[in-house]
Formats: C-alpha cells, sequence, structure tokens
C-alpha cells in the first residue's frame, strides 16, 4: 500500500469498481485480490467485485495501524505494498548468514507477490525451523505475546454510522449515470439514497414500496419540525427529497426493477401545510456593496499574499464568480480593457462545467483598482495568458524576481481554502463572518435595487451566471429580518402616502413585483422617495 493517506481519496457513501481502487491507488489488479484476501470487504460475491468506500477507508486504516506496531515473529513486512503479511512456514527461504549469527530469509507477499526479506537472530530461525519440520503455524511461535491474527475490512458499526451492501452494485451504475454532474452534485445525492437506505434498514431496492417512501417523506418533515439544534431546514428537506426523487425516477427504468410502482416518485412530493411548520432555512448573511469596500480597505497589504488575498476578495466583487472559479482563474480569462472576464468550464472549478462570458459589474472603483494593480503587479512578475491570477504561495516564491528567466509557469490555486481566507481576514473586524458566497449574493441584491426593467436584470443575471432569471430572485439576495423591519418602521411613521401607496412600497421593499407589473415603476419611486434616494431619468 502506498505512503500516501489513501483514506482521503475514497468517500464512505460512493462505490467504486477494481479498476477504479486501482487508479486511485497505484496498485494492479492482483494486489486489490490480495487486499480481498486479507481482509477487504466486497460489496457483494459477484465478480468484478465493487467495494463501498466506507470498506476501503476501514480497511486501510486497519492497515495502517498495523503498519505502526512491532513484527511478530512469523509476520513479515511487504514494503512494495506496504501490507504486514503471515506466510505458510515452508514457504519461508533461507538466503543468507551474518557474522553475528543472525539469517537472513525471504517470503512472498500474499497481496503484491513481491519479495520480502526479514532478518532473523539464531533462536528465532530455530524456531522457523521447528515449525517448517513439524508444519506448525508460524502465529504459534510467539503466541500470547500479541493479538491473534484477525482479518481487517469492515469498520466497527456504531448508531451513527451505518452502512449496507446489498445495493451498492446498483448504486455504482446510478454514479456512472450521475457523470455529467460536478462532484459535490453526486455527493449529494448519495447522501440522500444511502439515509433512505438507513431509514429502510437496507431494504433491497427491488422491494421498495409506496408507504414505505411515504414514510420517509414524513420522517423528513418530523425532523424539520423538531426544536432540537439538529433539526433540518426546509431547505434540507427539499433538496433530499428532489435528489431521491431523481433517483427513483431512473431507478423505474432499469431492467429489474420496472415492475416497481410507477408513482413512487410522486410520494416525495411535500405537502405544503405541514412544510409550513417546518424549520426555516437558515438567514443569509452578506454585505452591503459600502461595507464591503470598507472590508476592502481595512485588509492588509504589506507582503504580496496580503495582496493576493485583497486581490481575490476585490475580484469576487467585481466579477460575481465562485470560489473555486476564482482560484482557478488564468490571465486570458480576464480582459480589463474591455471589462469583460470568461468562466472556463473546461479546467473543472466551474459549477456543472458551466462557461460563460461577462461584463465587470459597477461596483465602487475601489475593487477595480486593488484587481487591476494586482495583475499589473503578476504581469512584472513575467506572468502570461495561460498562467493563473491567483498563483499558489510556491509559484510566487519561485518567481518573486522579475524577468527570472527561464521562469517557471505560475500554477493555480488547488482548491477554495485560499479564496475562503481572503473573506476571513477581511470580516475580522466586522459583526459577521462572511464566505466567498456572500459577494454574489451582495450582487443580486445589488441588482435589484440598481437595474429598472426585466431586460436590464435579465443581462444582471446572466453575468452571475444563471441562464434563468428565477434562480437569482430565487436564491440571492433575500432581504434580512433587519431591513425588512426598517422598512415596516419606515411604513409605520411617515403618513403622507395613502394607504395602496404604502402597500406599493411595501410590496417593492419584500421584492415581491416584478418589473413588468405595470406598478413597479411608480412602487419604485415611491420607495426611493422614502429611502432619500433620488430617483433616475
Amino acid at each position: 500500500m502506498a505512503k500516501r493517506n489513501m483514506k482521503r481519496l475514497f468517500k464512505a457513501n460512493r462505490v467504486y469498481s477494481v479498476k477504479q481502487v486501482c487508479e486511485i491507488c497505484g496498485v494492479t489488479k492482483n494486489t486489490v485480490s490480495g487486499w480481498v484476501k486479507v481482509g477487504l470487504h466486497p460489496s457483494d460475491v459477484t465478480k468484478p467485485y465493487v467495494f463501498q468506500g466506507s470498506s476501503l477507508i476501514a480497511f486501510i486504516e486497519a492497515q495502517s495501524r498495523r503498519d505502526k506496531r512491532s513484527l511478530r515473529l512469523g509476520e513479515f513486512k511487504c514494503f512494495s505494498c506496504r501490507g504486514v503479511f503471515w506466510p505458510d512456514a515452508v514457504a519461508i527461504e533461507y538466503m543468507f548468514s551474518t557474522k553475528y549469527r543472525n539469517v537472513q530469509v525471504r517470503a512472498n507477499c500474499d497481496s503484491c507477490k513481491t519479495c520480502a526479506t526479514k532478518l532473523l537472530n539464531a533462536t528465532q530461525w530455530d524456531s522457523v525451523q521447528k515449525c517448517k519440520n513439524t508444519g506448525a503455524s508460524l502465529d504459534t511461535i510467539d503466541e500470547g505475546k500479541a493479538g491473534f491474527k484477525a482479518k481487517t475490512g469492515i469498520k466497527q458499526i456504531t448508531s451513527e454510522n451505518i452502512f449496507y451492501y446489498s445495493n451498492d452494485r446498483l448504486l455504482h451504475g446510478y454514479i456512472v449515470f450521475m457523470g455529467k454532474y460536478a462532484t459535490k452534485t453526486i455527493d449529494a445525492h448519495l447522501i440522500a439514497i444511502r439515509e433512505f437506505e438507513r431509514f429502510s434498514k437496507g431494504v433491497v431496492f427491488k422491494q421498495i414500496t409506496p408507504q414505505l417512501v411515504a414514510q420517509y417523506r414524513e420522517d423528513l418533515i418530523q425532523r424539520g419540525s423538531e426544536l432540537s439544534e439538529d433539526a433540518i431546514s426546509n431547505s434540507t428537506i427539499g433538496h433530499r427529497a428532489s435528489q431521491l426523487r431523481l433517483f427513483l425516477t431512473w431507478l423505474l427504468k432499469q431492467k429489474g426493477y420496472r415492475s416497481l410502482d410507477q408513482t413512487l416518485p410522486e410520494y416525495l412530493d411535500l405537502p405544503k401545510a405541514q412544510m409550513a411548520k417546518v424549520k426555516p432555512a437558515k438567514e443569509k448573511v452578506y454585505p452591503t456593496l459600502s461595507e464591503a469596500e470598507e472590508m476592502l480597505r481595512s485588509m492588509p497589504k504589506a507582503t504580496r499574499l496580503d495582496r493576493r488575498q485583497r486581490a481575490v476578495f476585490a475580484c469576487a466583487f467585481l466579477t460575481g464568480l465562485r470560489a473555486n472559479a476564482l482560484a482557478g482563474l488564468r490571465h486570458r480569462d480576464v480582459d480589463l480593457q474591455k471589462s469583460i472576464f470568461v468562466q472556463d468550464g473546461t479546467n473543472g472549478r466551474a459549477k456543472n462545467g458551466k462557461s460563460y462570458r461577462g461584463r465587470f459589474f459597477p461596483v465602487p472603483e475601489t475593487f477595480l483598482s486593488v484587481f487591476t494593480e494586482w495583475v499589473n503587479e503578476m504581469e512584472t512578475l513575467g506572468a502570461r495568458r495561460d498562467d493563473a491570477v491567483f498563483p499558489t504561495e510556491q509559484s510566487l516564491i519561485q518567481n518573486r524576481s522579475p524577468g527570472v528567466q527561464p521562469r517557471k509557469p505560475f500554477e493555480p490555486l488547488k482548491g477554495a481554502d485560499v479564496v475562503r481566507q481572503a473573506f476571513a481576514v477581511a470580516s475580522k473586524n466586522t459583526k459577521h463572518s462572511y464566505h466567498p458566497h456572500s459577494a454574489r449574493h451582495c450582487l443580486a441584491a445589488f441588482g435589484v435595487e440598481l437595474c429598472r426593467s426585466e431586460k436590464e436584470f435579465k443581462a444582471w443575471s446572466l453575468c452571475l451566471g444563471h441562464e434563468d432569471i428565477k434562480i437569482t430572485r430565487r436564491h440571492y439576495g433575500h432581504m434580512d429580518e433587519e431591513t425588512c423591519f426598517e422598512v415596516m418602521e419606515i411604513i409605520e411613521t411617515e403618513r403622507n402616502e395613502t394607504g395602496d401607496e404604502k402597500d406599493l412600497i411595501l410590496e417593492f421593499a419584500l421584492q415581491e413585483l416584478h418589473p413588468r407589473d405595470p406598478e413597479y415603476e411608480k412602487a419604485k419611486a415611491l420607495y426611493n422617495a422614502r429611502i432619500g434616494k433620488p430617483s433616475k431619468r
């Protein structure tokens, strides 16, 4: 087994084929077969095997624990696959003796068939020879000095972590079907399916009934109605139901499952009356543009890494890109002269592999100035079109002197940690801890206030990467409770408008009016007059 921590490469809810395990671990099929012999638990006995991620993680952890203890006399350590094995006594071969009467012996690894060697003293070699002559097992030599030899594989099952294996081969096919989606989307769907599997106590999916699906739906709603901190929100309930509904729709089309009740997905429809009692989704907190500008000004800029953080924060509000897209941004994706940016879905960083072009948002000049200064600094260091806009720290160190030749490429960030860290630094002196997605919520709310027509808001939504304008309205820029109360207080204290005009102001403030509504412009003018903002003509 390789030295790297391979258990992090597997996910507990997923199902892996032998080929996938070989590719992830960098081993051969024979090695995987050897792992099965020494305790790796396949999901079923059908070949080719498939393995649940939880079994692979448990097996790797068990092998790691064995690596950290001292070997017993009859045990050998294979430095090729990192496994520990017990060969038959007759399979141990004598190699040579040292001048101190120590004996070098060898035996073939059970997993990868690689030759492993071991140095024994004279007494130990005599014990091995005795086992060879009598046919006794090697683990009887030092019996009682260590725990007995046992196979390793399935992790100890607890009430918090229960996995079933009867549906794994089917789920492997579903994972292949879901290949067009992003990794996070697939993982979210598998969480919902595994939760349903645990709820049904591992029922084989060929035996799913409408009553079972309906009971799971009621359980979701019940957990949302609880008053404890573990209660799930209506957003989580909706996602779990829709994810399981998609799986059941796919399941009903598979060979051997078409005899199931065709109405199964419909039993996951959520009743509005009961959902009204469910815990609401957590309020989305985001800064205003003026607050974000103050946060940007307060960020340190003494070192190059500090300036990179400031540029990351500024670019988030300038382009509205998600964290992973920001991390993978390259110089060819940004045109400062035309104020255009590109989200390149081919680099694997964009959500669902989406590519689109957009213009910089009309945010305060400070954001553009900070970002432009960083791009110019990178160009001074010799950055080219294919280099990362926000390179790794190692790349910045290697290319810290301008004009150094030959220059190494500026590698992009491996993940979104630096982006999240930039927002954490910016939020240091604020009452809220903002995250990268806060910038998108801020821009969506700003667009609702700024855009005067459906056409304008459609363009705004497209620059956020939303093909459907409803996504921007439904999921972004919601009014928080504090702002809502402020609007209500204004309506309560001001008595100049008629009752109908007050209703219009309230509907506009709560974003209940559509730009195509005939009273939209009137409501907007009344609202702007209330808050002291001049109307644009």
